[in-house]
């Protein structure tokens, strides 16, 4: 990527002008010889995600909004991520990208991103964004095995299900279980602000949401969904890291 950097010094500040080209890099990464057609046997240039992709470059350079109806096949979700991801390891920035259903959010986490990540080697960092009640307490699964809470064979199945998985879990969200768990399990070892006793917890160190939430500062992307995002804005940014662009997929819903 290129960038042009004109300095001038006066005596109590420094004036910078920047002339930002993301949009022109797009076609090393889009075009018929570029990166990914390289990296990637059966790749092919699309004439739409590229003026898609220069089109959402120029957004970054100048700054300003921009509404794009693309239609299937365009290979949108490159189009957009290619000009984030460059903007944001060039700048040290943060973009947000915002999906309504989770097939895209899955789309984008387990193929687009990662194949962008390892055919690229482009060092970007991105972390998956979840409302807290997604999240396992390790403190109160201890508490509800202690206490003898569950009266149902299938519930103490499931507990003991939760304890081996916690194990192997990464991330300790509920989606990340190999079953759907119980309501009435859940509501008792699921994570609830209310209830969350933060730093003075005994399980911190260890503690799913809080990992999480520390990958979410550090990462240049990070994918939510239309309502943790609207949440985010409702709590005036108690929800998410201060991030400085937004990208919503499937904006219509």
């Amino acid at each position: 990527m290129l960038l042009n950097r004109e300095i001038t010094l006066f005596s109590d500040f420094v004036h910078i002008t920047y002339l930002i080209v993301i949009e022109k890099e797009v076609r090393k990464y889009l075009d018929e010889d570029g990166f990914l057609s390289k990296a990637i046997k059966e790749f092919e240039r699309r004439p739409q995600q590229i003026a898609m992709a220069e089109a959402v470059g120029k957004v970054f350079d100048e700054e300003h909004h921009l509404i794009v109806e693309a239609g299937t096949g365009t290979g949108k979700s490159l189009a957009y991520l290619v000009p984030a991801i460059l903007w944001a390891i060039k700048f040290n920035k943060k973009v947000v990208v915002s999906t309504y259903t989770k097939t895209l959010q899955e789309q984008l986490l387990y193929h687009d991103i990662p194949l962008l990540y390892e055919k690229l080697k482009i060092p970007f960092r991105y972390a998956l964004c979840l409302g807290h009640e997604n999240y396992l307490s390790l403190r109160r699964l201890k508490r509800a095995s202690q206490a003898g809470l569950f009266t149902m064979a299938e519930e103490d199945n499931q507990m003991e299900a939760i304890f081996d998985w916690v194990g192997e879990t990464q991330n300790g969200t509920k989606g990340d279980l190999p079953f759907e768990p119980l309501s009435s399990v859940w509501e008792d070892v699921g994570r609830q602000k209310d209830l969350c006793l933060g730093k003075n917890c005994e399980t911190y160190s260890t503690c799913y949401y809080f990992k999480e939430r520390k990958r979410w500062f550090g990462a240049h992307l990070l994918i939510v969904n239309h309502h943790l995002f609207f949440a985010n804005v409702a709590s005036n940014g108690a929800v998410l890291p201060r991030f400085d662009a937004v990208i919503f997929d499937e904006a219509q819903n």
